[in-house]
């Protein structure tokens, strides 16, 4: 159940809203543009297939988030990706700390683990490459490269 509150849509992590013609730009039209066809991303999404589109936030990092009770807070850059593509970003945002990283994966694999899930995380893999290409984020390349070549051998 989405709630409205006046400041932003919350809706609690893992909760699924399939969205049909919304009428905005969604996160997920721009990937195939965005990726770099020498990376082998470009391939990788164009080859893997539909995948229903569900609302996404968009923006995940931890200061979106809440506890105990786990709600996603910014919705400013919410749109249509895979299911999985939250859960990705937050993955990916938490790379260069691996503890952490390792122990969201293992969380979230229920979303990650799955076809649309490596969709998802190439996506988001994509999106935090052109970050580190236009200066921002730069730590986060390596690492987020190393994550998108291990899902292209798994698709």
């Amino acid at each position: 159940m989405v709630e409205d509150v006046g400041v932003g849509l919350l809706l609690p992590v893992g909760e699924v809203v399939p969205v049909g013609n919304v009428g905005r730009l969604g996160v997920w039209d721009v990937f195939v543009d965005l990726a770099d066809p020498a990376e082998g991303y470009e391939a990788a999404l164009l080859g893997a297939g539909e995948f229903a589109g569900v609302a996404v936030c968009g923006g995940d990092e931890g200061a979106d988030l809440t506890a105990p009770r786990l709600v996603i807070l910014d919705w400013e850059t919410w749109g249509q990706a895979p299911a999985g593509y939250d859960a990705a970003t937050l993955l990916c945002t938490t790379l260069t700390y691996p503890v952490s990283a390792e122990s969201i994966r293992r969380t979230l694999m229920h979303f990650l683990d799955t076809p649309s899930g490596r969709v998802a995380t190439l996506a988001a893999a994509v999106r935090f490459l052109r970050f580190a290409d236009s200066g921002e984020l730069t730590e986060l390349a390596l690492p987020v490269r190393c994550l998108g070549q291990r899902v292209i051998e798994q698709l």
